[in-house]
């Protein structure tokens, strides 16, 4: 039997080690064609994630405006400092305040700036602390830092809104003139756990009930 050359072995190693080797399958293509255009917004595809996306700021979220405050002269400022923290620290934790006062007098002016830790420390502290009366003579008007600068940003073409067309409101008290409705009166009867409302219609020869509702009252 005749020996096998070296390149008739280097052949069948070759092919041995082809044969050993698996397949490896190829990748599927997930791009997209070069003619495609994307017209899916974020919004449809991403949907309830978009509220979790992150939205630049700039710092000015956690500041609000209390005008309204009394002006005082320097030596009772540290008290007037005192009863505004105590009003609004009731609606989160403030951080800083700052009272512009009179260069020449010393006296505050009648308003402050409160920056609050949370942003939703300052909205809570509009809503619920706006139109707070101090006193008889001072009532506070608080509102976001951010609304001022909203204000100052408004579009030079604004134009006022159009009047609307008056439209009459229909007869608010008509129930009261409605023939199965003017005249009628409720009773509530039963005993506990077996208690019924009933409407009944005031008229003639004798009363007629209009409606018998079971209801559940429990008892202590």
């Amino acid at each position: 039997m005749a020996k096998k050359s070296s390149a008739d072995k280097t052949a069948a190693a070759d092919e041995n080690v082809e044969k050993s080797t698996p397949k490896v399958e190829e990748e599927p293509d997930f791009s997209d064609p070069e003619d495609y255009i994307d017209d899916i917004t974020d919004e449809e595809l991403l949907g309830d994630m978009m509220i979790l996306k992150p939205s630049e700021t700039d710092g000015h979220e956690t500041f609000i405006v209390v005008d309204g405050i009394p002006k005082v002269e320097p030596k009772r400022k540290e008290k007037l400092q005192s009863v505004l923290e105590k009003i609004l620290s009731k609606f989160g934790i403030i951080i800083n305040q700052h009272y512009p006062v009179n260069k020449e007098t010393g006296e505050t002016l009648g308003y402050a700036f409160f920056e609050f830790s949370t942003p939703q420390d300052a909205l809570t502290a509009v809503e619920k602390g706006n139109n707070y009366k101090l006193d008889k003579q001072h009532t506070f008007k608080i509102n976001l830092l951010t609304d001022f600068k909203k204000f100052e940003n408004l579009s030079e073409d604004w134009e006022p809104p159009s009047p609307q067309p008056f439209i009459a409101a229909a007869d608010l008290h008509s129930y009261l003139l409605d023939p199965d409705a003017y005249d009628q009166f409720c009773i509530v009867s039963g005993q506990p756990g077996n208690t019924s409302v009933q409407v009944w219609q005031n008229c003639q020869p004798e009363p007629m009930i209009v409606e018998d509702r079971p209801i559940l009252i429990l008892m202590n």
